[in-house]
């Protein structure tokens, strides 16, 4: 029944309203066909409007529109640039430094090593290099990795710059007999350690000088800011591959860097929202989805949002960091779906009864299904303003319009 009542959704106020005991997640899962009005929904309700409440926004952006990701438009309406992660790099591109002191795994309380470095610095590169290998590292390429990452640093220095990759790439490659004396006390040599390393520092070197070149190789952009004014940060990956290992890592950085924002804002009780247009990447690698998981589980903590979309839940193997998102999110917007696969797979994630099958095959463009965790279904359609609808054109290729 058409009631024409407004229907208001904040996933913090909800978490927070003593009304609501049923509401444990901010995980918000939209789901439906291509072209339904998943994307509009996520851009207005998860990008713009928060950020009018002060709200800080990080998008993965992988769906391409043009000659970059769709968010493109959004970032520049906002008064940013999209950090944009091509291959091989060039003008107009950004890199993410791999070693970059200010990005490692942070903790809560922002912990570091007595040499300065982020404390989960060594964990980082670890994972990039088991992503590419599809295997750990073994004790001995741990171990050569750490005291290269100790050494990167010092090398840098003497030409007064910042340690990048290929700092780490020549440590693992040249370790020096004084510092290895040092640690070890002449138990082992610095022939020795070259051994151990000599796995990372060839996965490393593959890394940069391949698809990953000007990409991880080089000093952060200044873009890649944790407190641009605009409160919107826009990671367009649309440019990676979506085949082999180049995603994954990339991701696996981002999400590196989040988890620092993270960390500073929470301790400051500051809000944030990271939406992932396209989350069958959550399930792209088992580091990648690992990373989801600790975030989704810690969103209370953090202060964190996660809100991330499906074409295809059919697709998402059972037991899938990706199905298990969709499971334990507290909202689901659900939009058309035509195949009676994916009515039945959606249903049966959101749980709810067979009977709404012929609501979710029946919805047009802009209406959906909102269900919230301790509430009954409600079907809704996305309002949005005539500057929002121009913003978050995703037709513009095929129109000819543009936003701007």
């Amino acid at each position: 029944m058409r009631t024409g009542a407004a229907a208001t959704y904040d996933p913090f106020a909800s978490y927070a309203d003593p009304r609501e005991p049923l509401f444990t997640s901010t995980v918000v899962s939209v789901i439906g066909n291509i072209g339904m009005g998943k994307s509009t929904c996520m851009k207005c309700l998860f990008v713009l409007r928060p950020l009018l409440l002060g709200r800080r926004v990080v998008v993965l952006d992988k769906k391409r529109q043009g000659a970059e990701g769709e968010y493109g438009p959004i970032a520049r309406a906002m008064g940013t640039q999209p950090v944009r992660l091509v291959p091989g790099g060039g003008p107009g591109a950004s890199c993410i430094n791999l070693i970059d002191p200010r990005i490692g795994i942070a903790t809560s309380s922002g912990a570091a090593t007595s040499e300065g470095r982020p404390a989960g610095q060594l964990e980082l590169v670890q994972r990039v290099i088991a992503e590419y290998l599809g295997h750990s590292l073994d004790v001995l390429g741990i171990e050569a990795l750490r005291v290269a990452l100790l050494a990167a640093p010092g090398r840098a220095a003497a030409d007064s710059r910042e340690p990048t990759l290929l700092d780490l790439i020549w440590c693992l490659q040249h370790p020096h007999d004084g510092q290895v004396r040092s640690l070890y006390d002449d138990s082992w040599t610095a022939a020795d350690v070259y051994g151990w390393g000599r796995e990372a520092a060839a996965t490393l070197l593959v890394l940069a000088n391949g698809e990953l070149g000007g990409v991880i190789d080089g000093p952060t952009s200044p873009e890649v800011s944790v407190d641009h004014p605009a409160g919107l940060t826009v990671f367009d990956i649309s440019s990676l591959p979506n085949s082999g290992p180049a995603l994954g890592i990339v991701m696996l950085l981002i999400q590196t860097w989040l988890s620092g924002l993270l960390a500073q804002r929470s301790a400051a009780r500051q809000q944030t929202i990271l939406v992932v247009e396209e989350g069958w990447h959550v399930s792209s690698s088992a580091s990648l989805g690992e990373m989801f998981r600790e975030q989704a589980k810690l969103s209370r903590a953090l202060g964190l949002c996660l809100v991330a979309g499906f074409h295809h839940p059919s697709d998402l193997p059972h037991g899938s960091p990706a199905r298990a998102l969709m499971k334990e999110s507290s909202t689901l917007f659900l939009f058309g779906q035509s195949e009676e696969v994916e009515v039945r797979e959606t249903l049966s994630i959101a749980q709810l009864p067979r009977e709404l099958g012929d609501l979710i095959r029946s919805l047009p463009q802009g209406e959906c299904v909102l269900v919230k965790a301790g509430a009954d279904p409600e079907h809704v359609s996305i309002g949005i303003s005539d500057w929002e609808a121009a913003v978050t054109n995703t037709d513009a290729q095929l129109t000819g319009d543009a936003y701007g």
